[in-house]
Parts: C-alpha cells; sequence; structure tokens
C-alpha cells in the first residue's frame, strides 16, 4: 500500500516565491501540487525550476493576476483549462459563488482536512498582509482547500497546513495545504483541467 500525497497552494506570484516552492517540493515531495494567483503569462512561466526538480508542470496564466499550474511527477495525459470541453478555453481563472461550493458538498464530495480535523478550532491557510502579526496572533481564514469524493475522502490518512511555509521570507499570504491518501498501488495523472 503506498500513500498518494496532494498539495494546494496560492503562491501570489509563482517568480516571488519559486525558491520556496521548490523547496517545498524537495522537502515533501508530494505527487501533485496545485498552484493558484501564479500571476505570470505562459511565456513567463518557470517551467524549467520545475522540470529540473523532477516534476512535469502545465499552467495558464496572464500578467499581474489569475493563473493556475498543475504540478505533477507523473506527467498528465492530456490537460483541459476550464470546466468545457471543446470551444474557446476559459480565463485563467474560474469563479463559482460561495452556494456551489455546498453544492458540490451536497453530491458528496468532502473537504479532506475537515473530515480528519472535525472542530479543531484555529487551523487557516490565509493571513492577511495588511494587519500585524496575523500569523503569530492566529487571525487568519481557512480559504484554501483539498475537496475529494466519500470514497477518496475515506482513504485519507493525513491532512495539515504548513504554518511555517508562511514565516518564510517573503511569504504568500496564504499557505500549503496537503494530504496523503491509502491507494492500492503508486497512481498517475491521467489528466488535468
Amino acid at each position: 500500500m503506498s500513500l498518494l500525497k496532494i498539495a494546494t497552494f496560492n503562491a501570489n506570484s509563482v517568480r516571488i516565491r519559486l525558491d520556496q516552492i521548490i523547496k517545498w517540493l524537495g522537502r515533501e515531495k508530494p505527487d501533485v501540487l496545485c498552484l493558484q494567483e501564479t500571476k505570470v503569462q505562459d511565456q513567463d512561466f518557470p517551467a524549467d525550476a520545475f522540470r529540473r526538480s523532477g516534476y512535469h508542470v502545465i499552467f495558464r496564466g496572464q500578467k499581474s493576476h489569475a493563473g493556475v499550474a498543475l504540478v505533477s511527477r507523473a506527467e498528465p495525459e492530456a490537460a483541459a483549462f476550464g470546466l468545457d470541453d471543446g470551444g474557446e478555453p476559459d480565463e485563467a481563472r474560474l469563479i463559482r459563488a460561495r452556494a456551489a461550493l455546498e453544492e458540490v458538498r451536497t453530491w458528496g464530495w468532502e473537504d479532506v482536512f475537515r473530515r480528519l480535523h472535525p472542530g479543531e478550532p484555529g487551523q487557516y491557510t490565509f493571513w492577511d498582509y495588511r494587519f500585524p502579526h496575523t500569523v503569530e496572533r492566529n487571525v487568519g481564514w481557512r480559504v484554501d482547500h483539498i475537496w475529494a469524493t466519500s470514497t477518496l475522502a475515506g482513504k485519507a490518512v493525513r491532512s495539515w497546513i504548513d504554518v511555517e511555509a508562511r514565516r518564510a521570507e517573503r511569504p504568500s499570504d496564504h499557505t500549503f495545504l496537503a494530504a496523503e491518501f491509502r491507494c492500492p498501488s503508486r497512481l498517475t495523472v491521467p489528466s488535468a483541467g
């Protein structure tokens, strides 16, 4: 039985946080890292740094805001952007209103972190820069999630928030959230979207 490790990170500029991300990948060795707010046009995305670290990367971005990337150990067989098949790709960020999240939950999807840490207060992934010492005072919000079907969520063995990464030099206002799942064998990443 092996473990599948999936993580998410709102980088708030992948180029500014590149060293932090590459070091985190080297230390934690996730199978998949989903990045948000890469804030870089595709032609300027630092893909070579991820490849040198042993990862494949798919990305879509735009200058100064939005942007997403999928960083994975296994090379995805296909990639699609947005929710639609065919036609014009969606913007570099896809927005759905907070009611859509509740609807997803009713379909049987679960917040993996909350499944493993029910009712634990003070578990945050975002601390606002505009206020002093928010990390030290633990005044934040948990706005980053890893959701899974109830079957996959039942295979989760660990989920954690890496608060130390938020204390790094020039950190994002978010930090890494990760989860590990039991799986019968090493999984590949067949597609990304």
